[in-house]
């Protein structure tokens, strides 16, 4: 394992077209050191798409939604 020098924060709420393109742009960077922590900030679940990122992305997921 290496040692994550870059941490990636997006925040989302109610875009998953908008997310899934962010997402793939971070699956295509050449240099893969980096973490992302994606924060819901929707009371909605992410779309489940966001399963597949997991397995390519060192991929944190966040749920922040207020009732």
């Amino acid at each position: 394992m290496m040692d994550v020098q870059t941490s990636v924060i997006i925040r989302t709420k109610d875009r998953p077209h908008l997310l899934k393109n962010s997402l793939q742009s971070l699956c295509m960077q050449t240099d893969q050191n980096f973490e992302v922590l994606l924060i819901n900030d929707s009371i909605l679940p992410l779309p489940s798409y966001i399963l597949d990122f997991k397995n390519k992305l060192n991929l944190y997921l966040i749920n922040n939604h207020q009732t």
